[in-house]
């Protein structure tokens, strides 16, 4: 499979634990005309590499180069180790809109 690499939008990916849980969240921008509805991120088998790479596709298929303005995207998972994932890479089609290479950590206040 050809990909190509676009880096379309800002995106970010950060852990942050709440109580005994480490929560993975991806957020980034997409640029999207009015005739695209339920835009998400889904999580897809990733059959590259060693597995450390969080393997996310836009559903529907979205790239346009009519776009009329951006949407923004989030994804979050419970991890089972905070180690799980390396990085994230996001996909639309075959197409590589997107990677991030170090996952952030994020702090929360205690309740």
């Amino acid at each position: 499979m050809e990909q190509t690499t676009q880096n379309i939008g800002t995106w970010q990916a950060w852990i942050e634990r709440k109580e005994e849980h480490a929560h993975l969240y991806v957020q980034g921008e997409v640029p999207v005309s009015d005739a695209e509805p339920g835009v998400r991120l889904i999580r897809a088998e990733n059959q590259e590499g060693d597995g450390k790479e969080l393997l996310l596709r836009i559903l529907p298929d979205v790239l346009t180069e009519n776009a009329d303005h951006l949407i923004e995207l989030t994804y979050n998972e419970i991890l089972e180790d905070e180690q799980q994932y390396a990085s994230v890479k996001v996909v639309d089609d075959d197409q590589i809109i997107a990677r991030v290479g170090q996952i952030g950590r994020k702090e929360t206040e205690p309740a």
